[in-house]
């Protein structure tokens, strides 16, 4: 037996495992290995021990990442230009919503004079309707805000989109005490990034004129649960579908709009 031979992959094996831990002791590396897991799993991440906890707890990015800090920055784009990047909705939220999760969808909208296109896009502009606690991107130094000849009066725009049965916040939370406990992670997270920062009740192909839910600094869970607990009292039974669904749709406002070239 070669007693030296297994010193030394002994000892090799304890220098590894030395340089790893050294390289999971500096938060930001850490960080940016973390940010690479699959979002369910740095969730679960936060259990591995308490460096791992309070890392995923504190950093913004990993966060945003978990949906759990806003993310205002989404440009918008207008008609005569490509729709802009997808804002990302929320696939961890199966379990909470009877197996259904939030989707996003795309629309143009055009009007036939520039009040009503300015009075829209000021509205879908997220600093003009919210007192956002986090830094917004700047407005762009070449964006020229006035519409050429040439110019479609029209811009994309983002809608979350939450469908669940009637009681199936309430039956997920009755049946899964992880889900019913007042402090658990899903209760703190947004349905996209950024988050929408008001909900309508829809029905089929008519949407009620008054939100359901308004929170200016983006609605969480926590609020569509509560709102939906309520629901009896404050949202028209009118808009449960057939299948004894609520559906609700909001619309993602923007950081900023970007330029097009038919713009002066």
């Amino acid at each position: 037996m070669d007693v030296s031979k297994h010193l030394r992959e002994d000892a090799m094996d304890i220098d590894h495992k030395s340089a790893i831990l050294r390289v999971l002791q500096v938060p930001e590396l850490l960080e940016l290995i973390l940010s690479h897991l699959p979002k369910f799993d740095l969730l679960l991440s936060q259990r591995t021990c308490r460096l791992f906890h309070n890392i995923i707890n504190t950093s913004p990015c990993l966060q945003k990442l978990l949906f759990m800090r806003p993310d205002w920055t989404l440009e918008g784009h207008y008609a005569d230009d490509k729709p802009g990047t997808r804002p990302l909705n929320n696939l961890m939220l199966r379990q909470i919503l009877g197996g259904m999760y939030p989707t996003m969808t795309l629309r143009m909208l055009s009007f036939t004079s520039p009040e009503a296109f300015t009075s829209a896009r000021n509205r879908m502009h997220l600093s003009s309707t919210t007192d956002c606690p986090f830094p917004l991107l700047p407005e762009p130094n070449n964006l020229k805000p006035d519409p050429g000849p040439n110019a479609t009066l029209g811009f994309w725009a983002w809608n979350v989109n939450v469908s669940f049965p009637a009681n199936a916040l309430l039956t997920a939370q009755q049946e899964n005490p992880a889900i019913a406990y007042e402090h658990a992670s899903w209760r703190k997270m947004y349905m996209s990034q950024p988050p929408a920062t008001e909900l309508h009740l829809c029905r089929r192909w008519q949407r009620a004129a008054q939100p359901a839910v308004v929170v200016e600094t983006g609605i969480t869970m926590e609020d569509l649960a509560g709102a939906a607990q309520d629901s009896k009292r404050a949202w028209n039974e009118v808009f449960i579908s057939s299948d004894r669904d609520w559906h609700l749709e909001g619309p993602i406002r923007y950081s900023h709009f970007g330029v097009t070239k038919n713009w002066k």
